[in-house]
């Protein structure tokens, strides 16, 4: 009884341990998900894109519910998606191009579309619909352009795909999927607008009715981590301006692909279906409580078998920390932001933050009224460079915004009160 209770005790802890181990993986590691969502400011986000063009647009309307109902709300304007695959049923696809017949606009970079969509814009698209939309091949870097005279840089951009890998695997790569316009069945009214690493074409204008579809290849390019370049910064708007003015429609939920799809999509649209095995199996009560006593059993297998075998030795790869690459790009997202009064707030909050853990100043705020007495008598500083450090304080936390200059000046002033410290270099 007691041999039982034991081994109980030990599943619990290690479950639990598990699910800490889960959580603290989860909300520590960098955000690397490419998911291309305004929310998220991560390196395959669209947060910098999103809030540029908050700015650049006089209107800028998240479409958070289907396509089909909101397209009929708004019959008018330029529609926007940016997605690593565009998930549209035949109703969200028939609202969309009646959306672009009436004479309005629809920008999609995407990887794949979804096939009702590309069968209704082309009828006699002669790629296979039980294959990928378009063809791709694999490099670890592209360079591309523009084609207009107007917009094409000098030289071809270059974005290389970053992925955590362990130090002894090599550079990861990537899909980079092109349109091929030697196609017979591409060459009715379709525009090369952009190129991709040589004459592959990755950003093309078809015409429809009285609107035009932009199609363009590679999301990535649109992402938080290409904006951080100001070139390819340019490169995005320059895509965009082929749209016309007028209200911008960001489709932010046909990213979510649905659970079910009951209708004759082909493979390569990455819908589940319900008629799966498994589907299938946890649809049957009985079927579902044998599958789930089936796993059950193989943990409990697994945990006491390792008991009785010791189980060979793994070769750890070599350390790798991820984190350095991120912070670098978040660095460089809070330098294109140029919001110095933040910046300058944190410094602060460090500063005091020391002298709490330091000389035990609990509960002391910059904003105490005798915080310059309190720290004077505490650290023997001068009480000028104090007074004119938190004066200088209290005028940035009053601003709204604070010039380079005044930030530049705030930091000087704050590494003199450190270089003041009895015995120290720095708080």
């Amino acid at each position: 009884m007691l041999r039982q209770k034991k081994y109980l005790l030990m599943l619990m802890g290690l479950a639990a341990l598990a699910v800490l181990v889960l959580l603290s993986q989860i909300f520590s590691s960098p955000n690397w998900n490419e998911d291309y969502r305004y929310q998220n400011k991560g390196a395959y986000g669209t947060s910098v894109l999103y809030a540029l063009l908050q700015k650049w647009s006089p209107v800028l309307v998240p479409l958070d519910q289907r396509p089909a109902l909101e397209l009929r709300q708004n019959p008018s304007g330029n529609y926007v998606f940016i997605g690593e695959t565009l998930y549209m049923d035949s109703v969200d696809a028939q609202a969309l191009l009646q959306f672009v017949g009436r004479g309005n606009h629809a920008f999609i970079a995407s990887c794949k579309l979804p096939y009702p969509l590309l069968a209704a814009l082309n009828p006699e698209w002669c790629v296979n619909p039980l294959q990928l939309p378009y063809p791709f091949y694999q490099d670890t870097q592209i360079f591309y352009n523009l084609q207009h005279p107007s917009l094409a840089f000098p030289k071809p951009l270059r974005f290389v795909y970053q992925r955590p890998v362990a130090r002894n695997q090599p550079r990861a790569s990537y899909y980079w999927e092109y349109i091929d316009p030697t196609l017979p069945c591409a060459s009715k009214g379709l525009a090369e607008l952009g190129t991709l690493s040589g004459k592959r074409v990755n950003f093309v204008r078809i015409p429809h009715e009285k609107g035009f579809f932009y199609l363009h290849t590679t999301p990535l390019l649109f992402s938080n981590l290409a904006l951080l370049d100001e070139d390819r910064t340019q490169y995005a708007f320059r895509a965009l301006s082929h749209l016309p003015s007028g209200r911008l429609l960001w489709d932010n939920y046909s990213k979510k692909p649905p659970r079910e799809s009951t209708d004759d999509s082909p493979p390569g649209t990455r819908q589940l279906r319900s008629d799966s095995p498994l589907g299938y199996i946890l649809s049957q009560p009985p079927l579902a409580l044998a599958w789930y006593l089936v796993l059950l059993a193989g943990l409990l297998f697994l945990l006491f078998r390792t008991r009785r075998r010791q189980r060979a030795i793994p070769v750890l790869p070599a350390r790798y920390n991820p984190t350095l690459e991120f912070v670098k790009a978040i660095g460089r997202l809070h330098f294109l932001q140029q919001d110095h009064r933040r910046i300058a707030l944190q410094h602060m909050k460090f500063f005091m933050q020391t002298l709490r853990e330091r000389y035990a100043l609990h509960g002391l705020a910059p904003d105490h009224p005798a915080a310059v007495d309190i720290i004077q008598g505490k650290t023997n500083l001068p009480r000028q460079p104090l007074e004119q450090l938190f004066r200088m304080y209290h005028n940035i936390q009053r601003a709204a915004r604070i010039s380079e200059g005044t930030l530049i000046q705030f930091q000087q002033r704050l590494e003199q009160v450190n270089a003041s410290v009895p015995g120290k270099n720095s708080l």
